[in-house]
């Protein structure tokens, strides 16, 4: 996969990248969170949709992904 766009939080970077097959993922420690058909998607649909978790990488607790500021907006990200 190429990542495209990253988003630093406090529990890590999320990247957002393309597949082989041009599928779009959101990726956090180089795992998908979902797969979408185009970036936009990609970003609005993950950040609007619930039940995301992550295991926090230091303290080893789950984290809704809503509560980390992640923006729905492409402008929020930056290129990688």
């Amino acid at each position: 996969m190429t990542k495209i766009l990253r988003f630093k939080t406090a529990a890590g970077i999320f990247h957002v990248a393309r597949d082989g097959g041009g599928r779009y993922h959101i990726l956090f420690n180089d795992e998908s969170m979902g797969d979408y058909g185009d970036m936009i998607d990609a970003i609005e649909g993950f950040v609007h949709e619930s039940g995301f978790y992550i295991i926090h990488p230091e303290m080893a607790y789950p984290l809704d992904t809503f509560d980390l500021g992640i923006p729905d907006d492409i402008s929020g990200w930056e290129p990688c």
